[in-house]
């Protein structure tokens, strides 16, 4: 898996903002992240935090293998 593609395809599937995703991420987290930080993960320039990616993980039902790969 690519988490970069598997952020935009759960955005794209339920019909939400890079904004609302970003909130829904910073909720989870408790860490603030910015709209723009959610297209940098999706166009590959950065990459989440070890604790965004926890939230990713949660918020997209992954596992942690399915990350790494």
């Amino acid at each position: 898996m690519n988490i970069s593609k598997d952020i935009k395809k759960y955005r794209l599937e339920n019909k939400i903002s890079n904004a609302k995703f970003a909130q829904i991420i910073s909720e989870i987290s408790g860490d603030k992240v910015a709209k723009s930080t959610v297209s940098r993960w999706e166009n590959e320039q950065t990459y989440p935090n070890g604790k965004h990616m926890l939230a990713i993980q949660k918020l997209l039902n992954l596992e942690v293998k399915d990350i790494l790969e």
